[in-house]
């Protein structure tokens, strides 16, 4: 069964704001999705499998800061400073857990667990590359996601914004991008001889496509409705190397997991307004490696 655990308003002072070389002023999901696993580690029984994490922003303040590096310091030969020292920020988020669990006994251990761990385990692990200054209350444990409706705790909580995941608007331009191009192909290769002035209309059909099957307004609707913050989001790893439990550099207390070297990948998210309720459509974060075997995502599919 799905059961739902409830983190309330973590403050967190010097974040990690960095996501890529290009792209940084605010943490990446896969820090918030190593942050609940790396509780999770500690407080979920034999059994029990996370199954997503739903992000709720309370709160966020991006240091003003200046890079710290040699040349500064000494006043020596002017050269830039490095971007981790000085992208940090403050924020405040609730983090709800998602897990599967196998059967009643393990559920009641899973609640022992939080009540007597929970809050010791999450003001002592640090999170999104900071140090974890306060939680909001008690972490809290429930059966469904109507008996936490009816709890009225996620009421209570100050009104904020939830990260949803919008690769679409990445996959739709590249869609419609990949068909302008073949329609001016098309067009080149093949011109309407009985009318060669109407060849727009064959690329007017061909953006369309009857071949994708009938345009999806859903999504069209859901941006109009929402108007959500659309920011860069870094929730994507690809490997530099193979996966290895031996590799130069690793630490000796985590020889147990395997390590590479990997580089970032930025996609899409968007901020929509909580007020009170959890979203159930493209909110669920989790885990998954991608079909090429090389990129690790941090994804809501």
């Amino acid at each position: 069964m799905k059961v739902y655990i409830v983190f309330p308003r973590f403050t967190v002072v010097n974040a990690n704001c960095v996501q890529s070389v290009l792209v940084a002023g605010f943490p990446s999901q896969s820090q918030f999705a190593g942050h609940s696993h790396a509780m999770s580690r500690h407080l979920l029984p034999s059994g029990v499998l996370e199954d997503g994490i739903q992000i709720i922003v309370h709160d966020f303040l991006l240091n003003k800061g200046s890079p710290k590096s040699p040349a500064d310091i000494m006043n020596g030969k002017p050269q830039a400073g490095r971007l981790i020292e000085s992208i940090r920020g403050r924020i405040e988020y609730t983090l709800v857990q998602r897990v599967d669990v196998p059967d009643s006994e393990t559920y009641k251990l899973l609640e022992r667990r939080i009540k007597e761990h929970g809050l010791q385990v999450a003001l002592r692990l640090p999170a999104l590359g900071g140090s974890t200054m306060s939680i909001g209350d008690h972490p809290s444990v429930f059966s469904s996601l109507e008996s936490l409706e009816k709890s009225g705790v996620m009421t209570k909580l100050p009104w904020g914004w939830i990260i949803r995941e919008r690769m679409d608007l990445l996959r739709d331009a590249s869609n419609k991008m990949e068909a302008v191009i073949s329609a001016l192909s098309f067009s080149r290769a093949r011109p309407d001889e009985e009318n060669p002035n109407d060849s727009n209309a064959d690329t007017d059909a061909d953006v369309d496509g009857d071949e994708r099957g009938p345009a999806d307004t859903s999504r069209k609707v859901l941006r109009r409705a929402q108007k959500g913050l659309i920011i860069p989001m870094g929730h994507n790893l690809s490997l530099q190397e193979p996966l290895s439990y031996t590799r130069k550099g690793t630490r000796a207390d985590t020889k147990t997991s395997p390590h590479a070297f990997a580089s970032p990948l930025i996609g899409l998210g968007e901020f929509i307004r909580f007020r009170g309720k959890l979203e159930d459509v493209g909110v669920w974060w989790r885990y998954r490696i991608m079909d090429d075997g090389v990129t690790y995502a941090v994804t809501t599919t």
